[in-house]
């Protein structure tokens, strides 16, 4: 039986080729600093300031843009605070012994800062950010502008960033994590612990995570129907005409199948 590959080709917009996803390792530059899970002054006062009340009212805490982080430690991702402190034979026997967790406040916030200048692209554009994982509970700003919070340790995440970014000048991600809750019985670490990516990509786009190949064997095992499946989004003010085109080759580069498929876009709406 011949081993095959799939590969989706992309799609094409209105008769114009869509440009691919600009993948940007994120991993280099940041800065950290713990903060504290009970004492809000150790915590930059992170429980004492009206961090949702308005957007970007943030304002004298850690998350400012303006904030003098250059007292924090510089680390690169990704980081695990929690593999670094000592061991306590009075810590949890299933984490490693590691001084992590409610009894251990001072150690169970971490803090992190990455300061970066975002490169130049066309106004059409989309932008985001994507952690592979984070472990735990975190909230994450950019430019002092809230995107949302996380509660896995285990699953990755993206937030969409395209309107709180200046192109072509400076710009800062923070990222508070709280690691005083536990998801197994294993040592679990503390922190960015996975590689984050700064995704730039064009506003007609396959969603994150919305292509799936599901091909079916016949009794023969000599043969398979390939079923595809996609999900795209347009950001555009009119409606879309496009098309996409799957090809599926054998273990020799060979093409095996190929087929186009028309695909019917609303404004500014997902479809599939």
């Amino acid at each position: 039986m011949r081993i095959v590959t799939f590969l989706l080709v992309g799609f094409l917009a209105l008769g114009i080729e869509a440009q691919g996803r600009e993948r940007i390792c994120f991993d280099e530059g940041w800065r950290f600093h713990y903060g504290h899970a009970t004492e809000s002054q150790k915590d930059f006062y992170f429980s004492t300031t009206r961090l949702y009340g308005k957007t970007a009212e943030n304002y004298g805490t850690c998350i400012e843009p303006k904030f003098d982080d250059r007292s924090w430690r510089q680390v690169n991702l990704p980081h695990d605070w929690a593999v670094e402190l000592p061991f306590d034979p009075k810590a949890d026997m299933s984490h490693g012994y590691k001084p992590v967790g409610q009894h251990y406040p001072q150690n169970s916030i971490g803090w992190y800062r990455k300061r970066f200048t975002m490169p130049e692209y066309d106004a059409s554009d989309r932008i985001s950010l994507t952690f592979d994982g984070v472990f735990r509970n975190c909230q994450v700003w950019v430019n002092n502008f809230y995107l949302g919070s996380h509660f896995s340790g285990y699953t990755s995440f993206t937030y969409d960033i395209t309107d709180f970014v200046h192109p072509g000048d400076d710009n800062v991600v923070v990222v508070r994590v709280d690691a005083s809750q536990i998801e197994g019985w294993f040592y679990e670490g503390a922190g960015i612990y996975r590689h984050v990516w700064l995704n730039i990509y064009d506003d007609v786009h396959f969603v994150e995570h919305g292509i799936y190949v599901r091909p079916t064997l016949d009794e023969s095992m000599t043969s398979a129907v390939v079923k595809v499946g996609m999900e795209m989004e347009s950001w555009r003010r009119e409606p879309l005409n496009a098309s996409v085109t799957s090809i599926v080759r054998d273990n020799q580069g060979n093409v095996v199948s190929e087929n186009q498929c028309p695909v019917v876009l609303a404004p500014m709406r997902k479809g599939s």
